[in-house]
This record gives C-alpha cells, sequence and structure tokens, in this order.
C-alpha cells in the first residue's frame, strides 16, 4: 500500500490503486484535500481537475498516465 494514494476495497477485502485515474493531493488553490482526475492533455502537459472544487493543476509526472496508456 501507498501511503496518500486513493484504494478501492472490493467484497474480497482486496486494495485496487485508483492512481493514476483518480489522484488525491492538497489543492494548491484551496489548500484542502481534493480528489484530481485528468481533465485534459493540451500540447503534452496533463492538466488534473479537482472532483470537489473544481480547481485545476498541471501533473508533474504525467509518465504515470503514459505507463497505463492513458496518454
Amino acid at each position: 500500500m501507498v501511503v496518500g494514494s486513493l484504494y478501492l476495497c472490493d467484497n474480497d477485502h482486496e486494495l485496487h490503486l485508483l492512481r493514476p485515474f483518480l489522484v488525491g493531493r492538497d489543492c494548491p488553490t484551496c489548500r484542502l484535500w481534493s480528489t484530481f482526475h485528468v481533465d485534459r492533455v493540451p500540447k503534452g502537459k496533463v492538466i488534473l481537475k479537482s472532483l470537489e472544487h473544481g480547481h485545476v493543476v498541471e501533473d508533474a509526472s504525467p509518465a504515470s498516465l503514459e505507463h497505463v496508456q492513458l496518454l
């Protein structure tokens, strides 16, 4: 298990890592813990958007999205 990562727990109590599809982190705009998803990919950048507040942040590590063929 990775500290600070988001997981789903199934009926067998197995944990499934949601990263990089959903990322939990402090929002740089409001400073609150937020859940982010990929919003758009302009010119090789990855923009994440908060589910709770709609704030956006540029992802500094898009390689994880390439690994799961999301990019």
